[in-house]
This record gives structure tokens, sequence and C-alpha cells, in this order.
């Protein structure tokens, strides 16, 4: 049975369509020189708090690792937001047009699941990715008009797998975009 870690709970689906057509006012994040956040950040959305966290816990692929994953909700203004003392905000002010999420089905002789990889948010001028990396890392990249694969190439998702496999078992990743209207609750 393949198992879905990521965005597919109805509450985050239906927040993050709720976003399209509207304000994407900024991003609070913990460092906007390297456009990076630990564990989370804030997008402010006509002035509505929606906080996008990759923490780990035991939901991930293995009840035996915990593994890092994305999950959203909305928040009050008055909530502590990012996870350092030090928060930046990066600037947007442009209406928000679409949003994919990008996903990896990862099988190998062990596993079979689809995993999110990252959240693309598409304004009427720039394509903002908000991603994360290898499994364990709890850290948020910020990136404007960069593809996702020039950052975390399937070849490198591969790689990653099978270096930890010890030569156990090979692992398979397909690469997939899906428009946020079209995802619904698989899990």
């Amino acid at each position: 049975m393949m198992k879905n870690i990521g965005f597919y709970d109805n509450n985050m689906i239906e927040i993050l369509k709720s976003i399209i057509g509207k304000k994407f006012e900024y991003i609070e994040l913990t460092n906007k020189e390297k456009m990076v956040s630990f564990g989370n950040i804030a997008l402010n959305v006509d002035g509505q708090l929606i906080e996008i966290s990759n923490h780990e816990d035991d939901k991930g692929w293995d009840e035996d690792y915990d593994s890092a994953h994305f999950e959203c909700k909305i928040i009050s203004k008055y909530e502590p937001t990012v996870t350092k003392s030090i928060v930046s905000k990066l600037n947007i002010q442009e209406i928000i047009k679409d949003v994919n999420i990008i996903y990896d089905e990862i099988t190998n002789e062990y596993y079979n699941f689809n995993y999110d990889m990252a959240l693309e948010i598409i304004t009427e001028n720039h394509k903002y990715l908000i991603s994360r990396g290898w499994f364990y890392s709890e850290d948020i990249s910020i990136n404007i008009d960069t593809e996702f694969d020039s950052i975390y190439p399937v070849s490198k998702v591969v790689d990653d797998w099978n270096a930890d496999s010890d030569g156990d078992y090979i692992t398979k990743v397909n690469r997939n975009i899906i428009n946020i209207s079209e995802r619904s609750n698989i899990a």
C-alpha cells in the first residue's frame, strides 16, 4: 500500500487551495540572506498567517525512524511563528495565481510512499519555491524563479537513498508535480 507523507490532510489541502487569488504579502523566515529557515516559516496571505512546518516525527515512511515532513496550518498573528528569535521578512506583495506540490514517489524493496518535497506558489510575476532537502533535515529553503530539479535533482534523491541502504536495496524515484486543485485526501 502506498503511504502519503506531506500535504494530504483535507484541512491542509483546503488551506493551500484558499490562497489562490489572494495577496501574498510576505514570508517570515529566520535567515533572509540565505533564504532558509529551520523548522518552519509563516506565509502572510491577505493578513492571514499560514505556518508551513517541516519537522521530524514518526509519521514518515517507517515508524522506527523519525523523518521530517511538511505540514501547514492557519495560526493567530499573536502566536510565535518562526522557531528562532531573529525573524526576517521577505516582502512579496503579489497576487497568487496558482499553487503546485512537487512530490517524489519513492519505491524500493522495503518502502513505497509519496513524499512532498516542495510547494510552488505562482504569483503574477514570480514563482516562489518552498522546499526541503534530505529526509532528516528540518530546513526549509526559499527560492525565487528556480526549478526544484536544479536544487535537488531526482538523481541525488536516488543516490541519497541508495547510499543510506548500504547496498541492501535499490531505490527508484519518480518526481511529480500536481496542481493543488487536483490534490485530494488520499492518505
